[in-house]
């Protein structure tokens, strides 16, 4: 559209500021520039004015954590009996994958998202050639994190460096930004954290990895033993299983800054959480993914008593429950339903902000994504909402309609019916 339009609804919620019933957004080009109260209609010009009627606008979803390669693997290996099984199905099933295996599934979780109200994603990249590119292909914001995995020191971190200063050059083109994804800790080495660390150091490059994922994790670093060590041995120096916490090693290469996102992180204790809420990382929780893998509780309580930024992601569809009853799809909606079953005392306001302005800030995208205010893409998502005297903080969060209209910089990419031409 040319010029500015305004969209009204029942709620309109910026979460950066408490809803507004009746609230009114102004969308100039591709920025919100302002959101008014129901008392300015009157002023503004009607012809550009669309009344949403019962529903409740919200700002575009931003997932931090995704795999949308693969997507496809959806109900393929069944909840596993360990995580190390886990990860020896999932290799060998990616053996089996050509690239334009790993491109339809990659678009096809694309897809998902865009749909289910996703706006921005981190996604993990473990396919390098498939970027930039493939982002062109999206209307969504892509953080695209460079999956790196090096089991010994020779593991030269100059040529994922180099790629990502080749891919910095094209951020500018389209709604795209490179980060960096040294896999895990037992996947990585201290050597090539350290040696991240120092050529990232003052970049504010995106650096997200998988910590504290699983009890054999734990197992390996802290006692020597279990099934992901006796794997492991063969392959690589085990002088790192000294008694510290996988948080503990990555904290001590000094990799952790307010640029990090620590995902999983379902085994830490209270010094861990101490020590990771001192660096100004943020922690990223995948609710379906831990049912998954039936994980022992998420140490939520540990980690909001230190103050640790709690994000929400949808990992990939490979760690996903299947239903016969309902077709599984990568959703935060979903993953935020599941949170909220296992933890009904929180907020429903502050879980949507795990969806939202937390991780944009986690992304470096503090006022521009996730919110609804002055200044920020106009990125939106419009909710049905029939019952008017709910809360419309619980009726998002608990939100399982699946006709969601979605804008991204200022276009409809998922189009309200009462709109459409």
């Amino acid at each position: 559209m040319q010029g500015s339009f305004f969209l009204q609804a029942r709620d309109v919620i910026p979460v950066a500021h408490p809803a507004i019933q009746g609230g009114i957004v102004e969308i100039h080009g591709n920025r919100i520039t302002a959101v008014h109260p129901p008392a300015q209609k009157k002023n503004l010009p009607q012809d550009r004015f669309f009344d949403l009627g019962d529903s409740i606008i919200i700002p575009g979803l931003v997932n931090a954590h995704c795999h949308l390669d693969y997507t496809s693997m959806v109900g393929v290996i069944p909840p596993p009996s360990s995580f190390t099984t886990w990860i020896h199905s999932i290799q060998g099933l990616k053996r089996e994958w050509t690239l334009d295996d790993f491109k339809a599934s990659w678009l096809e979780g694309a897809r998902m998202l865009v749909h289910s109200g996703v706006t921005t994603v981190c996604d993990i990249e473990s396919i390098w050639d498939l970027v930039p590119d493939i982002s062109r292909l999206t209307p969504l914001r892509v953080i695209s994190c460079l999956e790196l995995i090096a089991l010994s020191n020779s593991g030269d971190p100059t040529p994922m460096l180099d790629k990502l200063t080749q891919f910095k050059k094209l951020e500018i083109l389209h709604k795209w930004r490179v980060g960096l994804s040294p896999h895990a800790p037992y996947s990585t080495t201290p050597l090539l954290l350290n040696l991240l660390a120092t050529a990232l150091q003052s970049t504010n490059t995106i650096v997200t990895m998988h910590i504290g994922e699983s009890a054999e994790e734990w197992e390996m670093f802290k006692l020597r033993r279990g099934p992901l060590y006796e794997w492991l041995a063969p392959q690589r120096s085990m002088k790192i299983c000294d008694g510290k916490s996988p948080i503990q090693i990555v904290k001590d290469c000094g990799i952790l800054s307010p640029s990090f996102l620590g995902v999983h992180m379902n085994y830490m204790d209270t010094s861990d959480a101490a020590m990771f809420a001192e660096t100004g990382a943020s922690m990223v929780h995948c609710p379906r993914s831990h049912s998954y893998f039936n994980h022992s509780e998420f140490p939520l309580a540990v980690a909001k008593k230190n103050k640790i930024p709690i994000c929400l992601g949808t990992d990939s569809l490979a760690t996903v429950r299947v239903s016969k009853s309902t077709v599984t799809k990568l959703c935060l909606f979903a993953e935020m339903r599941e949170f909220m079953r296992k933890y009904p005392d929180i907020a429903p306001r502050e879980v949507l902000e795990m969806t939202t302005t937390t991780p944009a800030q986690a992304l470096g995208l503090q006022g521009l994504a996730g919110t609804l205010s002055k200044g920020a893409f106009a990125d939106l998502v419009v909710i049905r909402a029939k019952d008017p005297a709910s809360d419309p903080y619980t009726t998002v969060v608990l939100n399982e309609d699946p006709h969601r209209a979605v804008m991204i910089d200022g276009a409809w990419v998922v189009t309200p019916p009462h709109l459409q031409s």
